[in-house]
């Protein structure tokens, strides 16, 4: 699938190509089977319940012929609308329903698709309209604070492909660190501490004893001084938080480069400190660093399940 335009130019890199999924449909006796994408037909019995159980326990995508929808879906004794997609079963003789909801790499993609045109409307009200309310929901949608929507992150990682597709595209403002400070004159002021997706991470594995970068992480936030906020109220705030955002990141979520920026004095001491320890360790540093396997995270489960088995 061609990606261009659709989405920000650097998630389009990380997402996996989309699968074929699986039909699930009725033979002429009230069958359940399923075409998979092969072109091979699997038969079940009348239980949907238990064929979509035994499917999707491969990670596999479904999709449900009309007839499916029109035999198993019951809500409130009435065949439910097939443009709602879910599937509601009953179970324990009709006290409650079991859902089943299908969802494809298609409608994942589709899904960041419409994150990604939400985001670009907002950003034309808001270059017109830089109130509290657009600049918060702006800040909010941004595609610089963009972030998977997991965080399983261990020595033997569960997740499965199709949890590449999601992120998380909304909800920053609420993990912007809030903080109140006085000024020089004593005034008190509100701070918003804030920072873009974090794109590569260290990762010590404890099972290996070894520390390796996996690229392409963006599961967490870092703080970029340069967005550092000080207003004398919450709202204030968050306006110069979209316009300071605005100043040092594209609509699309990637850094624009060239512009100038004078380090605070605590960033030039941490710089200095910094400086001091590569002297101090000089080359074995630098070694050490260069030194570091590099997994990417798309790949970093199937590479440390190969490791983990060599142990």
């Amino acid at each position: 699938m061609n990606y261009e335009c659709d989405i920000p130019d650097w998630l389009a890199d990380l997402l996996p190509q989309p699968k074929q999924p699986t039909r699930v449909f009725l033979d002429n006796t009230g069958l359940v089977c399923a075409e998979h994408p092969d072109g091979s037909i699997s038969t079940f019995g009348e239980d949907l319940l238990e064929a979509n159980d035994v499917l999707k326990s491969d990670d596999t995508d479904l999709v449900y012929a009309d007839e499916v929808y029109q035999r198993f879906s019951r809500l409130d004794c009435e065949v439910a609308d097939k443009e709602d997609r879910a599937i509601w079963i009953p179970v324990d003789d009709g006290k409650a329903y079991r859902m089943i909801y299908p969802m494809t790499d298609d409608d994942r993609y589709h899904r960041l698709k419409w994150a990604w045109e939400e985001f670009q409307e907002l950003d034309s009200v808001w270059r017109t309209d830089a109130s509290f309310y657009n600049s918060w929901n702006w800040l909010d949608t941004h595609p610089a604070f963009w972030t998977r929507s997991y965080s399983y992150w261990s020595d033997t990682p569960k997740w499965k492909e199709s949890m590449l597709w999601d992120w998380e595209t909304e909800g920053y403002c609420q993990k912007i660190y809030v903080l109140a400070m006085h000024d020089e004159d004593g005034h008190v002021l509100v701070a918003l501490e804030l920072g873009a997706h974090v794109p590569n991470s260290d990762k010590y594995l404890e099972a290996l004893e070894e520390t390796v970068v996996v690229t392409d992480t963006y599961l967490e936030h870092y703080h970029d001084y340069r967005l550092n906020s000080y207003a004398a109220t919450y709202e204030e705030a968050i306006i110069m938080a979209a316009k300071n955002v605005d100043k040092f990141f594209n609509t699309d979520g990637s850094e624009k480069h060239g512009v100038f920026y004078e380090p605070t004095e605590i960033e030039k001491e941490l710089a200095k400190r910094i400086e001091e320890t590569d002297e101090y360790l000089g080359p074995a540093r630098k070694h050490w660093r260069e030194s570091r396997r590099k997994v990417a995270f798309a790949d970093y489960g199937t590479w440390l399940r190969e490791h983990l088995e060599d142990l």
